[in-house]
């Protein structure tokens, strides 16, 4: 009841304790806090080789994406379609999409090579 009585005291006495409470109250606390309301947190294993996959750790979701551009990111990931591209100078070139067909991406400026082309018809737009 003694520290209750006289908070001062005790606190010149044991300032390790009045820190380890600042601490708490003022660090701890609020980041535990804005941690559970505002992160979307998911558990995923590290990529190094020594880590045993079965421990994971939690991971910040984010919305940032290291690829430069979306054509980056979308153009090999295209499988066996259809396409048309618009060409700089207006004209539309069409084709057939897949395995022998090719796509370059960053670093290099965007190139297509399209397997199976036909000509654009007169009424495509």
């Amino acid at each position: 009841m003694d520290r209750i009585t006289a908070p001062r005291e005790t606190l010149s006495a044991q300032p390790a304790l009045a820190g380890v409470a600042i601490l708490v109250m003022a660090v701890v606390i609020p980041t535990a806090l804005a941690l559970g309301l505002h992160a979307e947190l998911r558990l995923e294993a590290p990529t190094v080789q020594w880590w045993p996959s079965w421990l994971k750790l939690p991971r910040r979701q984010t919305a940032y994406e290291s690829t430069p551009t979306a054509w980056d990111k979308a153009a090999p990931r295209q499988g066996d379609k259809w396409i048309r591209i618009s060409l700089p100078n207006g004209q539309r070139v069409g084709g057939w999409m897949s395995g022998a067909s090719l796509v370059s991406t960053y670093p290099q400026p965007r190139d297509v090579f399209i397997q199976e082309q036909f000509p654009p018809q007169a009424s495509s737009k």
